[in-house]
């Protein structure tokens, strides 16, 4: 049986397999209403619009002509999960 630590890391995992998978559709020519990419899109759109939307602060939009929100984006995700999961060990919560 799994714990509770592990599907927490694997629900993470499979996030970041998903945002992995839209930046290498960025690479490559696809149909943009394909149902995967749109599939992709909406699972990815909620970390990774605010995480561009905080870049434009900094680095102005298409100065560069590289996305950084993806790398954001992992670093948030491993903080997150990190943090999610120090708390549960912390309550003792049968890790």
């Amino acid at each position: 049986m799994y714990s509770l630590a592990e599907m927490i890391r694997v629900v993470f995992r499979l996030f970041e397999l998903a945002l992995f998978a839209r930046i290498l559709m960025s690479w490559i020519p696809h149909d943009p209403m394909h149902p995967f990419a749109n599939f992709l899109r909406q699972l990815t759109d909620w970390m990774l619009v605010p995480c561009r939307q905080l870049l434009d602060r900094f680095i102005p939009p298409g100065s560069m002509g590289i996305d950084f929100s993806p790398i954001m984006a992992f670093f948030a995700l491993d903080i997150a999960q990190r943090v999610i999961i120090g708390l549960l060990q912390s309550l003792g919560t049968g890790f």
